[in-house]
């Protein structure tokens, strides 16, 4: 190792400007998408197959091969919360190995994201067929041992406090559930 500390804390005014910058940045992705009527061409070409229904992908497949296609899911699982989901989520990925009854989407930007034209946050919030919490991993406001699936990818590097988001996802996780 070559001595440098690891940073795990960092200010709030620091982790705010940076969900700032990062809310600013997926806003205009989502405008950039939408120009030129591309979202309508989107919604056609997923009709028939030829591009994925939700529009948009935050290195989300990458991890799910990395997981090797999340095989080891079982078939149903009854509460689930994907931490700092961000606006494409990893969770819309499991969909073809498990069914969720109750799922949580939980993102200080959720309720941002959820106005995205062709994702999967914005069409699970408008069937209400999930929970959106925009509480900071810091404040999850869930009683332990509440989760049987906690998904968390690609998060602690977005957050105030590392050490505090493990501690708060290990709590929420039932004993033998899975994180």
């Amino acid at each position: 190792m070559s001595g440098k500390a690891v940073i795990d804390k960092v200010p709030v005014e620091r982790w705010q400007k940076a969900q700032s910058w990062e809310k600013d940045f997926w806003e205009n992705a989502q405008k950039a998408r939408a120009r030129l009527f591309k979202n309508q061409l989107w919604r056609l070409l997923s009709v028939f197959g030829a591009v994925p229904k939700y529009r948009g992908d935050d290195s989300n497949r990458w991890w799910k091969e990395q997981f090797q296609d999340y095989a080891f899911l079982p078939s149903r699982i009854e509460n689930a919360i994907e931490a700092g989901c961000g606006p494409y989520t990893n969770i819309r990925l499991m969909l073809d190995r498990t069914h969720f009854d109750h799922l949580v989407l939980s993102d200080p930007l959720i309720r941002s994201y959820a106005r995205f034209r062709l994702t999967f946050v914005a069409d699970m919030y408008a069937q209400v067929a999930c929970v959106l919490d925009d509480h900071p991993l810091e404040q999850l406001p869930y009683a332990s041992d509440t989760f049987e699936l906690s998904v968390m990818l690609n998060v602690l590097d977005h957050v105030q406090d590392a050490v505090k988001c493990m501690e708060n996802l290990v709590r929420v996780t039932k004993p033998g559930g899975i994180m």
